[in-house]
């Protein structure tokens, strides 16, 4: 699972890559105004695995809004 904090849109992620992108983060953000988002992907003795299409990650998901 990876976390990112907006103050709007659906954040972008890069799918097919093992790095989602700089703004997704291991560690949920503990305090923040705006929307969170989380990823998810899995993996198998710590290599991500990939669908046929080659999508690793999914989402991103809306979790909670703070205003």
């Amino acid at each position: 699972m990876r976390y990112t904090v907006t103050a709007g849109d659906i954040p972008s992620v890069n799918t097919t890559s093992t790095d989602p992108g700089s703004i997704w983060s291991v560690d949920g953000p503990t305090d923040f105004t705006g929307k969170l988002w989380m990823i998810t992907a899995t993996s198998v003795n710590n290599v991500l695995n990939a669908a046929d299409d080659g999508t690793i990650w999914r989402g991103p998901n809306l979790l909670s809004i703070i205003q």
